[in-house]
């Protein structure tokens, strides 16, 4: 009740899903997977199966209402709290200069979808204080109050095995 429209955040950015599960590279050869053993052989016989993108970002802004304001009681002009800044798929390979005779390439069948979010700080003013003055002051007392906003990075979803 109180989320706005969803946004795709990977097909935002790269502007298509990307594949995210049974990739595949071309070689003089033809097409060839990507990754051999955690993911069942027989998905690359099927071009249904393979170079599917199964892993998804969604972000959820807050709803507002006819009155323009948040739901919550927040005016509708304030920026979100919390927004994605990137988003970007995050292959998991393994370092084969560090895991000598690992026998898979990667950590999962399954790529993953890594984001990173810019939290912006809420500051209100002390209460009974009304802002006087003219706009423009309201407006740049506005920007100091919301103008630090810090990236929170390292956030990741961790690759999932199929189902």
């Amino acid at each position: 009740d109180r989320l706005g429209e969803v946004r795709d955040l990977l097909y935002d950015v790269v502007g298509s899903h990307p594949v995210t599960y049974a990739d595949t590279r071309l070689a003089a050869s033809g097409e060839l997977p990507v990754e051999r053993v955690l993911t069942n052989s027989s998905v690359y016989d099927s071009p249904s199966l393979k170079r599917q993108c199964l892993d998804y970002m969604f972000f959820f802004p807050q709803r507002q209402d006819q009155d323009g304001h948040r739901a919550g009681g927040s005016r509708g002009s304030e920026p979100e709290a919390v927004v994605p800044a990137t988003c970007q798929v995050e292959r998991f390979l393994v370092d084969r200069t560090k895991d000598v005779g690992a026998p898979v390439t990667q950590l999962s069948d399954h790529y993953g979808v890594e984001a990173t979010l810019a939290v912006i700080p809420v500051m209100s003013s002390p209460a009974g204080q009304a802002q006087q003055g003219s706009g423009e002051e309201v407006e740049e007392t506005h920007e100091q109050i919301r103008g630090d906003a810090r990236p929170w990075e390292g956030f990741s979803a961790a690759p999932m095995g199929s189902i």
